[in-house]
């Protein structure tokens, strides 16, 4: 098929070979025709730069999602490091929480340790002065007894003897128990 513009050169040679009302519709028509391409040629012209522009701007959309695309897989990564920084965060946090109750614990342990073996002090304070009491009476007793029986003075001092000699036990026994006991 010919292009516009032979067409035009087609009509324009015609046109000489014509008379009359046929001649003056014929260059009507390549008037037209001319005005037609003028506009054909002027729409292609700008239709050509609009093209040229477009595909300017398709490259620089390219461009521009090529660095959106890089700058969201960064994105991706530095959200992946903030999410993994985060769990290490919230394990050290659970270890220093572990290590705060642990440290409450034992300080418990050791304040609970330490009131008992208060109270065991004091047990062994009564103790004490229990024994001292007894020696007392045991002293008197021994003094009044050689006054009295023989017998008396045996059954009170077999007595005396009995109850010191559990007491030494008790406070060997709460002693070993003192000692031994922080070492579990």
């Amino acid at each position: 098929m010919a292009t516009l513009q032979e067409q035009l050169a087609q009509m324009k040679t015609l046109c000489k070979t014509l008379t009359g009302s046929k001649k003056d519709s014929a260059e009507r028509m390549i008037v037209w025709m001319e005005a037609y391409a003028n506009k054909n040629s002027f729409i292609l012209e700008k239709n050509n730069e609009l093209t040229h522009k477009l595909a300017e701007k398709e490259d620089v959309i390219e461009e521009a999602m090529r660095i959106i695309a890089e700058k969201d897989w960064e994105i991706q990564q530095k959200n992946e490091e903030i999410e993994m920084l985060k769990m290490l965060l919230e394990d050290k946090e659970e270890e220093e929480e572990k290590e705060k109750l642990i440290n409450r614990k034992g300080i418990a342990d050791i304040i609970s340790r330490t009131k008992e073996l208060k109270a065991k002090r004091l047990e062994f304070a009564e103790m004490d002065e229990q024994i001292r009491q007894l020696k007392k009476l045991g002293e008197a007793e021994v003094e009044d007894s050689e006054n009295q029986d023989s017998e008396d003075s045996e059954t009170s001092f077999d007595l005396l003897e009995d109850t010191l000699f559990v007491f030494l036990n008790l406070n060997f026994l709460s002693f070993s128990m003192i000692i031994i006991e922080p070492m579990f």
